[in-house]
């Protein structure tokens, strides 16, 4: 979140957190809504999408997250 917020910005990168940066998780994590729908029709390719419209900042990390401000 730090580096999104960073390059979002304008702001340089804090190195305060580089040992993280290295770290991924080991399957992709997609936003419930996501999941779901893919779930109830399985001809919708939303993950695709999805992937297509990922910020790299949390895609790096195996997080598939295309929108943070609208969260209700």
């Amino acid at each position: 979140m730090v580096d999104y917020l960073s390059r979002e910005n304008g702001l340089p990168l804090c190195n305060d957190y580089e040992d993280i940066r290295s770290c991924t998780l080991s399957e992709p994590l997609y936003p419930k809504d996501i999941i779901l729908a893919a779930k109830l029709d399985e001809s919708l390719d939303r993950k695709e999408q999805c992937l297509k419209e990922a910020i790299p900042e949390f895609l790096r990390f195996n997080i598939i997250e295309s929108e943070i401000r609208n969260v209700c």
